[in-house]
């Protein structure tokens, strides 16, 4: 009997950049609306790149299966939101194995679509 290949932990992501929704120059961060290949939505990237926007196509992987994100917190104030996002399960070089890292987003309504405007983030020690 053959030994079957492990399955990876990865998922791969690929598709079209929809919107550049943050792109901080100084460092590559972004946060991405991509039309990835096999989903019908919309979906979010974060990750870093250099130079990005809508139109190149992207393909991002990731120990995605692994994250446990959950909603914290999130007060909506008419057009001002504040969003606190903590997860669990990050794993790779900056994050190490299995870290914990809160994410606090607040976010402007304008013309009927939310933005981001700034994002904080914190690496947790335990």
């Amino acid at each position: 009997m053959k030994p079957q290949p492990e399955s990876s932990t990865q998922e791969v992501l690929a598709g079209l950049v929809e919107r550049v929704t943050f792109h901080n120059a100084e460092n590559g961060f972004c946060v991405l609306r991509a039309k990835a290949r096999g989903r019908r939505e919309l979906v979010t990237v974060i990750g870093h790149a250099a130079i990005i926007s809508a139109g190149e196509w992207i393909t991002a992987n990731g120990p995605a299966p692994k994250i446990e994100p959950r909603f914290a917190r999130i007060e909506i104030i008419e057009t001002i939101a504040l969003v606190h996002l903590e997860v669990r399960g990050w794993s790779g070089k900056l994050a190490g194995v299995n870290s914990r890292a809160s994410d606090v987003f607040t976010l402007l309504k304008l013309e009927g679509e939310w933005k981001i405007t700034h994002k904080l983030f914190h690496w947790h020690s335990d």
